[in-house]
């Protein structure tokens, strides 16, 4: 499985003219499922979805600077209208996509995915190695598992990290969201949203110590043939917030984005619970 870091080239002063092409940037590879390469069907899946971001290179290719002309070029008369991700996007935040085939099927991911309460939410963090989970709570159910969707859950959850050795702790309130759903062509699929919300009842704490996450996600897996194998995609944004820089926190976003290869395995673990 691969995450990709949208990125658009830019002239250098000091180089030739280059045209103004788009492309996409490794910036992490999970090795143990096998490799996905992105072929012409993810393109058009992420051309359709306006993933693409641009910045400015700097001479070692690293930086994550030059935000601010896509910032007023995204907004233009010409523009499609903006998704929830973009219109909460903060600035200088990038995009994160990427996908790769793992075995199993749908239904084990929408397993893998569920976590209808503080107990299974805890038990499906618990996947993230370079992160650590202090509590999560759920502070609303909206919708819960149902016949014809077991899957199914909506509702608002908050989460606070430990800090690492060179943050903050940092918090998030999110609006989850998981279930089965019938994409275009009737293929049965399962989806795991997130998007960092606001509520009066649950302001920032920044008087004991947390920082606020914004983040925004969305995982799709749909079967990809008839040999057991299912098809993940991904896509969103994570602003750490305080001093952590944006390439950290794009950095940290990623992996957890790739942990989504263990979705399968974290279904048999709640199969065997």
């Amino acid at each position: 499985m691969t995450a990709y870091r949208s990125r658009q080239r830019r002239k250098r002063r000091s180089q030739r003219d280059r045209l103004e092409t788009e492309e996409a940037v490794e910036v992490s590879v999970l090795h143990r499922p096998k490799l996905y390469s992105a072929d012409s069907s993810m393109s058009d899946l992420m051309g359709r979805s306006h993933t693409h971001l641009s910045y400015e290179d700097s001479q070692d290719g690293s930086s994550l600077g030059g935000y601010d002309d896509y910032e007023e070029s995204r907004i233009g008369s010409d523009a499609p209208e903006q998704s929830a991700m973009d219109k909460s996007r903060p600035l200088h935040t990038p995009v994160v996509f990427g996908g790769g085939v793992i075995p199993g099927t749908v239904e084990d991911a929408g397993l893998g995915f569920l976590a209808d309460t503080d107990d299974r939410s805890i038990m499906r963090s618990a996947s993230a190695k370079d992160v650590t989970i202090k509590d999560i709570r759920i502070l609303a159910k909206i919708h819960g598992p149902t016949e014809q969707d077991p899957f199914r859950f909506l509702g608002i959850k908050w989460n606070s990290y430990a800090s690492g050795h060179v943050s903050k702790p940092r918090d998030l309130l999110a609006l989850e969201s998981t279930g089965m759903a019938l994409d275009s062509n009737g293929e049965k699929v399962c989806y795991f949203l997130t998007h960092s919300i606001e509520i009066d009842d649950v302001p920032e704490f920044r008087k004991q110590g947390l920082v606020r996450l914004r983040s925004s996600s969305c995982r799709i897996v749909r079967p990809y043939n008839s040999q057991g194998e299912v098809e993940v995609y991904f896509r969103g944004f994570c602003n750490a917030g305080g001093h952590l820089s944006a390439a950290a926190s794009t950095q940290m976003f990623c992996d957890s984005m790739l942990a989504t290869a263990q979705v399968v395995e974290e279904s048999y673990l709640k199969k065997l619970a």
